[in-house]
């Protein structure tokens, strides 16, 4: 069966990445199947020639990159913790370039 699932999806011109075996028992094999395609239209020309082979049932597909996405990529976290008000005006910015110029009056360096 995986043979004619790869066979499937080379006909389609896809790229297979990774297959994993995901269950295996007497009545079936589970794999998972990441699939590399052009765009979205590619990827449902792949789909729809799978669906085509006797004993295949696609259980979901997803696109690995929207996925990514979801909640963001970048995180922006704190140096040190900021639990108050006041930890917060210590730590803006424009208090933060007062120490700067006072920095650059002095000749000192600043540390981070």
């Amino acid at each position: 069966m995986l043979g004619r699932v790869a066979s499937a999806i080379g006909d389609a011109g896809g790229d297979i990445g990774a297959v994993d075996l995901v269950e295996t028992t007497r009545e079936r094999t589970e794999r998972d199947i990441t699939v590399k395609a052009r765009d979205s239209g590619h990827a449902q020309q792949i789909v729809n020639r799978l669906k085509r082979v006797a004993g295949v049932r696609i259980g979901a597909i997803s696109d690995r990159t929207f996925l990514m996405h979801l909640g963001g990529k970048i995180e922006v976290s704190n140096k040190v913790p900021i639990r108050t008000r006041d930890d917060l005006s210590m730590a803006y910015t424009p208090g933060w370039l007062g120490s700067a110029s006072r920095s650059k009056k002095t000749g000192s360096a600043l540390s981070r």
